[in-house]
């Protein structure tokens, strides 16, 4: 259960979120829950297609599922980090403990939720990461401008 596909102009824009939960019917809810203009959902039921689909589309924001088979939540977290730790990483666990928390913390998790997951809050705090996200790809893209301008024959200086 992947969304993948050809990405529109528009798509390219938007902010990327990444799904992954072993529980098709939980990929449904969240993804049907999060919905919402500027918003590319990217879905995968198994841990090793969500990292593949994360290496191919490298989404702002992934929502995983903490405990799932072949590969821990807390694994996905660790190799996503890895990828890219500008990433926000939000794990959803139904088996909270204060250790797993922090511990998800420490290795690069914005955010670890208690199951069942409260739609409402994860739209807010999920609008929080697209501005940030937005924030953040909006000044690469001035750094990107400002890096081509300050190019003198193939020297690049930036200096106050």
């Amino acid at each position: 259960m992947t969304n993948s596909g050809k990405i529109s102009s528009h798509e390219q824009s938007a902010v990327s979120l990444l799904v992954i939960d072993d529980n098709a019917g939980n990929v449904e809810l969240l993804s049907n829950g999060l919905a919402q203009q500027g918003l590319e959902i990217l879905t995968a039921t198994q841990p090793d297609e969500g990292l593949h689909l994360f290496r191919n589309r490298r989404p702002q924001i992934v929502l995983t599922d903490l405990m799932m088979p072949h590969m821990t939540g807390m694994e996905v977290l660790e190799r996503i980090v890895e990828i890219d730790p500008a990433t926000d990483v939000i794990l959803m666990t139904a088996h909270y403990s204060t250790e797993s928390a922090v511990e998800a913390v420490r290795k690069g998790a914005s955010d670890y939720l208690n199951k069942p997951v409260s739609i409402g809050l994860l739209r807010e705090r999920i609008g929080r990461l697209m501005e940030e996200a937005l924030k953040r790809k909006r000044a690469a893209q001035l750094e990107d401008e400002l890096r081509t301008n300050s190019e003198f024959e193939g020297i690049v200086g930036r200096s106050p």
